[in-house]
């Protein structure tokens, strides 16, 4: 593996077998595979370089009918141009750097081939927009733990560009393929063969799919001798292309919110890192991960959020929160609200109590019903009235007047 990539931060197996998040995390980093097999043993391989993957026995091309087919022959092969786009781009964002649009975009290599089989540059110039494909969720200033990674958002401005270029890579590299046809029981993907005597197409080849078929033929239970037949279809392309995972598989898409509940390390009432971001675990997480490693740092939604101003109220481990994710990606999350539950219940009774509203804290440490701070409204008819309440002391500031207005008389203080 010369360039393994970044380290992810955070990433999600959601709604996925173990395969198909496999080849889904190949096809983002440009990862190809292949297996190699023995008596023993059965290697999977995973690279970034095909180039360097073994080499087996040249084939030759030979279509004649009627004649004997040896192993290292192919009888069919057919190659197949396809239009390409001309580059690839990725504009992504992440709050770190808020305001700052991260791009990176590559042109799409111009020729692909082996041999005279060649394909000279894009068929049009259009580039390729590929968002969802950015990798800004993946770096974090706040480590998991909760300490400084000042070196995370250097990385992320080039990791954005690396991505662009690893996915012009894929793009253009099934430009040309071929398909054969031999009978070598023996080929497997990722192998690099060796055309010979194909007018157009000699060559160095990487095979990319094979699909084998036997037959036999007579009993074989006799005493004859069976006769067993093999047949060979394989997909390849140039070696001299790297070849990446291409049409990339989708990313999973969350449908719509999910809740979850707010972790936090045994014992504590809070965990919260410099940006008011929070960890949960999500009730398909079958991980015992409730200590506060549970998943990334998840940014909470305010009613207002500006500069040294706004509403801030942070959930408290144990609580059930609102989650939804940014465009349907699970490695997005956001908490957008709270839910009460059969654990967590309502401060006041209901329905009995429904024209109460306001807020109700806990002090740390303390019990929500003996220990709170309160501002309750009560709406209803003949108790109207405003509860102002502190478990300690009530401080107030003003910077002028103070007036205190009644139906018949108004105090001013100065």
């Amino acid at each position: 593996m010369a360039n393994p990539g970044a380290t992810r931060n955070y990433c999600t197996q959601y709604r996925e077998t173990d395969l198909e998040f496999f080849l889904r995390i190949c096809g983002e980093e440009g990862f190809s595979h292949f297996w190699i097999h023995s008596q023993d043993a059965h290697q999977l391989v995973v690279t970034d370089n095909t180039r360097s993957n073994p080499t087996t026995d040249p084939l030759q091309y030979n279509p004649a009918t009627g004649t004997a087919i040896s192993l290292d022959t192919v009888d069919e092969w057919i190659t197949r141009k396809s239009l390409r786009t001309g580059a690839v781009g990725i504009v992504d964002t992440q709050f770190q750097v808020f305001n700052r649009l991260l791009e990176g975009a590559t042109a799409v290599a111009p020729a692909a081939g082996a041999g005279p089989a060649t394909v000279n540059g894009a068929a049009f110039s259009a580039t390729w927009q590929a968002p969802e494909l950015g990798t800004a969720r993946y770096f974090d200033q706040v480590t998991g733990s909760g300490s400084e990674n000042p070196g995370a958002i250097p990385e992320l401005y080039d990791s954005v560009q690396k991505r662009a270029a690893t996915l012009a890579l894929a793009a253009g590299s099934r430009a040309l393929v071929a398909t054969g046809r031999a009978r070598n029981p023996v080929l497997a993907p990722g192998v690099v063969v060796n055309l010979v005597d194909h007018p157009t197409s000699s060559g160095a080849w990487v095979v990319l799919e094979v699909e084998h078929e036997a037959s036999q033929e007579g009993v074989g239970f006799t005493s004859a001798t069976p006769e067993i037949r093999c047949s060979t279809r394989f997909r390849a392309a140039p070696a001299s292309v790297p070849q990446k995972p291409w049409p990339m598989a989708p990313r999973p898409v969350v449908g719509g919110v999910e809740t979850a509940i707010v972790t936090g390390p045994e014992g504590a009432e809070t965990l919260v890192d410099r940006h008011g971001r929070v960890k949960v675990r999500f009730w398909w997480d079958p991980s015992d991960t409730s200590g506060g490693s549970s998943s990334c740092w998840i940014r909470v939604a305010q009613p207002w959020a500006g500069k040294g101003y706004g509403v801030f109220f942070w959930p408290r481990v144990g609580n059930e929160v609102v989650v939804a994710f940014e465009h349907g990606d699970p490695d997005r999350p956001i908490i957008v609200g709270s839910v009460y539950n059969s654990t967590n219940i309502t401060p006041y009774t209901l329905p009995e109590m429904t024209y109460m509203s306001g807020f109700h804290s806990k002090t740390q440490g303390g019990d929500s019903g003996e220990n709170f701070h309160r501002i309750v409204m009560s709406d209803s008819q003949g108790a109207e009235n405003i509860l102002i309440h502190a478990e300690a002391r009530l401080l107030t500031t003003q910077e002028k007047a103070q007036v205190l207005r009644r139906p018949k008389s108004s105090i001013e203080w100065q």
